[in-house]
């Protein structure tokens, strides 16, 4: 009965430990992602006035 509680408790904790690196992993992947929206943002404005600087040009 103490054996197979015991066995229990162990696979619990490296269920645990297992568990608590992927939550590791996953911060530290989305850690970089406000730096990724920042550039993705800064892209799309040059993009805007890119197109808004040829339409001028062919409109003139």
């Amino acid at each position: 009965m103490a054996t197979d509680l015991k066995s229990s408790v162990d696979a619990l904790q490296s269920t645990v430990n297992s568990l608590k690196s992927s939550v590791d992993a996953l911060q530290s992947s989305t850690s970089q992602l406000p730096l990724l929206y920042a550039l993705a943002l800064v892209g799309i404005i040059i993009a805007i006035i890119a197109v808004i600087l040829v339409y001028r040009k062919i409109a003139a």
